[in-house]
């Protein structure tokens, strides 16, 4: 009866072999990330090291291997669950900015193209937009030749981003 109680609370070499792979293959996802997405997911140091001497690495001989190694044994003393749940958070982030930046930058075309009637539709949708100042704007783009339109439209992106994020404070 005491083997058994013993067998239960102790987890198998395979279990414990299994959660290291786990742990060494989250390691690795968090080579892919960039810099300051690292720095969002505030790191233990030494992890956070480990992971930049990845990056510096060739991939010659191994080092990379054994660099990932190094990593998921860091990471045995860290919290796995926490640190999956930070990068889920960090990429359904980064999906919202994407489709974000994807409605502003639709928006930009259909004032462009559209002309009055566009910029009388999305006044509708968002009242915190100014008609003149969008006309003007609009103008402005039409004017310029279009291999130089950007700087126009960029200025154009940045009042609807400024206004859109106007309207979701309210």
């Amino acid at each position: 009866m005491s083997k058994e109680s013993k067998t239960t609370d102790i987890p198998s070499k395979t279990q414990r072999k299994k959660e290291a792979l786990e742990l060494q293959n989250l390691g690795a996802k968090l080579t892919l990330l960039k810099p300051n997405e690292l720095d969002i997911l505030n790191l233990d140091l030494k992890l956070r090291h480990a992971i930049n001497e990845y990056q510096k690495l060739p991939n010659a001989h191994g080092a990379r291997k054994r660099q990932i190694q190094f990593i998921g044994k860091i990471m045995r003393d860290c919290n796995g669950d926490k640190i999956r749940k930070n990068i889920s958070l960090l990429k359904s982030n980064t999906r919202k900015k994407q489709e974000y930046s994807a409605l502003v930058e639709s928006v930009v075309e259909k004032i462009v193209n559209g002309g009055d009637a566009a910029i009388n539709e999305i006044i509708v949708l968002h009242r915190s937009l100014e008609r003149k100042k969008l006309r003007r704007l609009k103008n402005k783009i039409s004017e310029i030749s279009p291999e130089n339109q950007n700087n126009g439209k960029d200025k154009l992106k940045a009042y609807l981003s400024s206004a859109f994020e106007k309207d979701e404070d309210l």
